[in-house]
């Protein structure tokens, strides 16, 4: 079992690319959520950081890991904030941007954390939705939708066409996804141990 491009990779691509939305030098910010039990985004995160940054992009990236914030940043963010010594991370990314706010945010939280990327999106902004990690259900002030104009999209997986097109892509600018570490298919047991922890950047790749 190996993890291929297709479902991570293009669905990193799709809130990031689709239809060349983001333009040089917008402003993106890619949400993560490291205390979420068996997931780590921070693994998808590394992919449309990529992504963003190919496409002339300046990156915002948060995490409640330090050691992955600086992992971020040498791989080419150009900001990073911890949201768990900044829970009000919005208002940190706000700051960033000189009050402004982000052109775009990837959302993988869901119901915790759609308010905060509501409140730290651009006039006339997308908030791309990926992942509901924190829940489905929660109150939300749709009064800051309208003050922002912000356009909120679900997103799934592309189609081929976008598949071979980020091959392309990938291709071209040799961009290439971080591997935390190669296991074999006898360590499945440490692998899924090693998810459950948030203990890896990148992709856990399984091989037999």
């Amino acid at each position: 079992m190996i993890s291929t491009p297709f479902f991570f990779g293009l669905s990193e691509l799709f809130p990031i690319g689709r239809i060349n939305m983001v333009r040089r030098p917008e402003q993106i910010c890619i949400h993560t959520l490291n205390q979420i039990k068996h997931y780590t985004p921070i693994s998808h995160a590394h992919l449309m950081l990529q992504f963003a940054k190919m496409l002339g992009a300046e990156v915002i990236i948060t995490s409640s890991s330090d050691e992955k914030l600086e992992l971020a940043q040498r791989l080419g963010a150009d900001h990073a904030i911890n949201y768990r010594s900044e829970p009000d991370w919005a208002k940190a990314a706000r700051r960033l941007t000189n009050g402004r706010g982000v052109d775009h945010v990837v959302e993988v939280g869901g119901a915790d954390t759609l308010q905060q990327s509501i409140a730290s999106v651009a006039l006339g902004g997308h908030i791309h939705l990926i992942g509901v990690l924190s829940g489905f259900v929660n109150d939300l002030n749709v009064a800051e939708v309208f003050a922002t104009n912000a356009r909120l999209h679900g997103i799934t997986v592309g189609s081929r066409l976008m598949f071979e097109n980020m091959i392309r892509a990938m291709a071209l600018h040799e961009t290439h996804p971080i591997i935390d570490r190669t296991l074999d298919i006898t360590e499945c047991r440490e692998a899924f141990s090693l998810m459950e922890r948030g203990g890896h950047f990148g992709k856990i790749v399984v091989t037999h």
